[in-house]
C-alpha cells in the first residue's frame, strides 16, 4: 500500500485542481508500479469544493477538514 496526500492549510476550500495536481506527482513515484495499492488522502483547513468532495465519493479519496481532525483529537 502507498499513501499520497496533500495538505492545504489555507483559507479557501480545496479545490479539484489540488487533487489533479496530485494524480500529477504520483505518477512519478516509481516504486511497485504493476502491483501496488494506492490510498489518496487530502487534509484542508477549511474544507473541499462539492465538485471535490463528488469525486472524493466516487474514487474512495479519504478527506480531512479542521472539524473532522478535532473531532478525532478530541475522542482521545
Amino acid at each position: 500500500m502507498i499513501l499520497f496526500g496533500e495538505c492545504k492549510w489555507q483559507k479557501k476550500k480545496m479545490d479539484t485542481s489540488v487533487y489533479e495536481r496530485l494524480l500529477e506527482k504520483k505518477e512519478s513515484v516509481r516504486w511497485k508500479n504493476t502491483c501496488r495499492k494506492e490510498q489518496i488522502v487530502l487534509f484542508s483547513k477549511s474544507g473541499f469544493t462539492v465538485g471535490l468532495e463528488k469525486i472524493a465519493e466516487r474514487e474512495g479519496i479519504i478527506l480531512y477538514d479542521l472539524k473532522k481532525i478535532k473531532h478525532i483529537l478530541d475522542k482521545k
